[in-house]
């Protein structure tokens, strides 16, 4: 079932990925579920956004502001 998604989820979704890119280019390790939440960032912001927010705050890393 497809769930509808707005702009800004896209785009909230599309700056976690960005900061967990940054983290990882930074020294961070990897992790799995977080790579998985990232490719599927573009068509489920809504299942996404959760686990990216999770992971970053396991890394210790602050979350970009919701636009």
């Amino acid at each position: 079932m497809a769930f509808a998604q707005t702009p800004q989820q896209l785009n909230y979704c599309k700056a976690l990925t960005t900061t967990y890119r940054n983290a990882v280019g930074s020294g961070s390790a990897p992790m799995q579920k977080l790579e998985a939440a990232t490719i599927e960032c573009s068509t489920n912001p809504v299942g996404s956004i959760p686990v990216l927010e999770r992971g970053l705050k396991e890394m210790k890393v602050e979350l970009p502001p919701r636009a």
